[in-house]
């Protein structure tokens, strides 16, 4: 089988395997008709179940690189310096404040967007990537794992009948999987990602914001990370002219 077709394959399998946990505990959940905030650390303890295959890996393979997989960086530079760029896309959901419910609830909300954010950047964008990278130029990584990203979030459907709500967490997702996967490019290093990808879920479940409110300060926060996207892209690109004219030298 072509080498691609095969790194592909493997690239969806890795994204399939985290996003049939919260669909397998989801169903579990309706089933036994258990009720929040339970539900919460249910779903976040089948989220945990990527991260100890990755650890079990990590434990047991005398060949695993965490610098392939972009958890060490041989440099000291500060390009780590552009994930500052994120925080402008907390500002949107910002701006009428957040109101956390009763403790438990909350504690079960931190718990399971924390694990998520972990979960799913540690597959989508340390894994997958350093599946795809063996075969394909950046260029093309980036946009395959992106499109994963963004279509296996089409599993909100089976959280919700809301047509709206799954399509805008698809474009949401889309947009916040690129800024992701180039910031992991342009800075080698993906684990402030995991603390990024946690505080977007968790603030999403706390803001005040809500209706229509809530749908323009979606927008607002989705055009920031294009721009940051767009930005990111030019980054890499000037490097890459940079290395081409060293490279002729």
């Amino acid at each position: 089988m072509n080498k691609k077709l095969v790194s592909i394959l493997k690239a969806i399998g890795l994204g399939l395997f985290v996003v049939l946990c919260p669909i397998i505990s989801g169903f579990l959940i309706s089933i036994c008709k258990i009720k929040a905030p339970l539900t919460f650390f249910i779903q976040g303890i089948f989220m945990v179940l990527p991260i100890l295959a990755f650890t079990f890996r990590l434990m047991f393979d005398n060949k695993f690189n965490l610098e392939e997989f972009y958890f060490v960086r041989k440099d000291n530079s500060l390009d780590v310096l552009y994930y500052l760029l994120t925080l402008l896309i907390f500002i949107p959901l910002s701006v009428k404040g957040y109101s956390f419910k009763d403790p438990l609830t909350s504690f079960g909300i931190i718990y399971l967007y924390s694990i998520v954010g972990i979960s799913e950047e540690l597959y989508y964008r340390s894994c997958i990537c350093k599946v795809l990278d063996k075969e394909f130029n950046k260029a093309t990584v980036i946009i395959i794992s992106t499109l994963i990203f963004g279509l296996f979030h089409l599993a909100t459907a089976f959280t919700t009948n809301d047509i709206k709500a799954i399509l805008l967490t698809c474009v949401n997702a889309t947009i916040f999987g690129l800024m992701a996967v180039l910031l992991v490019y342009v800075t080698n290093l993906v684990m402030p990602l995991f603390l990024i990808h946690a505080l977007f879920d968790i603030l999403n479940q706390f803001t005040n914001l809500s209706g229509n409110e809530l749908l323009i300060a979606e927008i607002i926060r989705g055009a920031i990370m294009t721009l940051i996207s767009v930005f990111l892209i030019v980054v890499l690109v000037m490097r890459k002219k940079k290395s081409n004219k060293e490279l002729a030298k």
